[in-house]
């Protein structure tokens, strides 16, 4: 079972079903944001990182997820809640449609990092640091 989980775990993050250059979030909303950050999450199985790129486009907050395994991926439904930022995208996992939303929370220079596959199916938390 656990296996089966971090396996759509990375789909979740490999096959996002739209995928589009920007977000319709204004840039100045998430400056703290923008930047390339390394996320690591704890599983069952280990830990799993991934690079997550927050930039400026054209004024609008554009994201890509990449993964040595995986390749990029560009979310575009970007949002913030209170301080937190919030990305969803759907995958097809299997034939099965699923939701993902990673939140990133504000901590200290860094952030916590919380990935919700399917609703609530899985859940990881992590944390993430700003590269140089």
């Amino acid at each position: 079972m656990k296996k089966t989980l971090l396996a759509a775990l990375a789909l979740a993050v490999a096959l996002p079903l739209s995928a589009s250059a920007q977000s319709s979030l204004d840039s100045s909303q998430a400056q703290s944001y923008l930047g390339t950050w390394s996320i690591s999450f704890q599983s069952p199985q280990g830990d799993f990182i991934m690079d997550l790129a927050l930039t400026d486009a054209s004024g609008k907050v554009a994201a890509t997820i990449s993964n040595d395994m995986m390749g990029d991926q560009d979310i575009e439904d970007i949002s913030l809640s209170g301080e937190n930022l919030v990305l969803r995208y759907e995958i097809d996992a299997q034939g099965q449609i699923a939701p993902v939303a990673l939140t990133l929370v504000p901590s200290g220079d860094g952030v916590d990092a919380t990935m919700d596959f399917a609703d609530g199916m899985f859940v990881m938390d992590g944390t993430g640091a700003k590269k140089m």
